[in-house]
């Protein structure tokens, strides 16, 4: 769709579509062309007029280019594709502004005692002032990209267990041939046969849930056994709302398969309600059948 006008008189008009320009003014010579081809819209604007106003809005993407005398000529426009806008002539006070999702580029070339020029888009803005003004105001505002972050999470419906999985670009899941699938931006995926994360170490916690041994005294943890496996460096940590957090570290015996290991806990610790935290040293494997607690009730209900 296009739109040709050229006009003598006091207050011109063209509208169409989304797009508008109007320009007032005693007896302006205005040649003004507005076309919608299949990516934008383009605009041309030559003329002498007091106070030309030209309003764009649309989907795709927006050119305008003013060549002009004009005392206080006004330019807005709105788009998502890329927005550029030319300016070169004389105007005393223009004012451009320009607002797109993909980018604007804003250039002024000619004489302006107080031009002022503003763009707001994501992710570019480009404005370029080469001219004479005593007193030029440029204003621009952009948003970075924002990168897309994933969380997972898995829940175990016959006990309430809750994994999360951080670092994971992934936004559907499937199983095919006894296998899970996750598909993301970056390919399918085939869970569960890697060993890293392209390179990198996979860091697992694990931790329990607060427990009170079903009293509401202090409690005292004097032993600590931990069955399951592991194939390296395994740190355990025992958490009280009382004593803070206590690291200990079962070291790798070289004991393949299942096993039951006693966790050092120190001396001293005590607190009415108890958190047990496992997690694995420089990526290596490791499972848990169960954590057995001894705790011993003391007479006292606070620290």
């Amino acid at each position: 769709m296009s739109n040709d006008v050229n006009a003598v008189a006091p207050a011109p008009s063209l509208l169409a579509g989304d797009v508008g320009f109007s320009g007032t003014a005693p007896s302006p010579t205005l040649s003004a062309t507005l076309s919608w081809p299949g990516d934008g819209i383009t605009i041309t604007v030559e003329a002498t007029a007091p106070a030309p106003e030209l309003t764009a809005s649309v989907i795709a993407g927006i050119v305008a280019s003013f060549t002009a005398t004009a005392p206080a000529p006004t330019l807005v426009t709105t788009g998502t594709s890329p927005a550029i806008i030319t300016f070169r002539g004389t105007a005393p006070r223009p004012a451009f502004s320009a607002s797109a999702l993909t980018g604007v580029v804003i250039t002024f070339t000619g004489e302006a005692p107080a031009p002022e020029l503003s763009a707001t888009a994501h992710p570019a803005v480009t404005i370029t002032f080469a001219g004479t003004a005593p007193s030029p105001e440029l204003y621009a505002q952009v948003a970075a990209a924002i990168a897309a972050t994933y969380r997972t999470w898995v829940l175990n419906t016959r006990n309430n267990a809750l994994t999360e999985y951080t670092g994971w670009s992934f936004n559907s899941f499937t199983t095919f041939n006894g296998y899970v699938l996750a598909a993301g931006p970056a390919g399918l995926v085939t869970l569960g046969t890697q060993d890293d994360d392209a390179g990198t170490d996979i860091a697992t916690q694990v931790r329990t849930g607060k427990d009170g041994f079903e009293s509401g005294f202090m409690k005292r943890v004097p032993r600590i056994y931990v069955t399951g496996d592991q194939a390296g460096d395994v740190q355990f940590s025992v958490i009280t709302t009382e004593g803070g957090t206590r690291t200990y570290q079962l070291s790798d015996n070289s004991n393949t398969g299942v096993q039951t290991r006693r966790v050092p806990i120190g001396k001293g610790i005590k607190g009415v309600t108890w958190q047990f935290d496992m997690q694995n040293v420089a990526g290596c494997d490791f499972g848990i059948k169960s954590i057995g607690v001894y705790p011993t009730r003391l007479h006292r209900r606070v620290q």
